[in-house]
């Protein structure tokens, strides 16, 4: 296992324990919520890293982000 799988176990068993104290059916709709804001942060990166020199840590800082934060997002919904 690399960092980013280590860092995505961490993030699924935080929102796995987040679930557990808030409920089976609040909690499957969070995660719904969470993995439809990674799909559309997904769909979305190829469009905002075009934006930027590829291959600069500010590409790297965008990639993440477009993901991040409409995961984020999606959750809250």
């Amino acid at each position: 296992m690399d960092l980013l799988d280590l860092i995505l176990v961490l993030v699924i068993l935080l929102y796995a324990a987040s679930g557990y104290r808030r409920g089976l059916v609040a909690g499957c709709v969070s995660l719904a919520g969470f993995v439809g804001g990674a799909v559309v942060g997904v769909w979305a990166l190829p469009w905002v890293t075009g934006q930027v020199a590829r291959g600069t840590a500010t590409a790297t800082v965008l990639a993440v982000l477009t993901v991040l934060v409409p995961a984020a997002v999606g959750h809250e919904l």
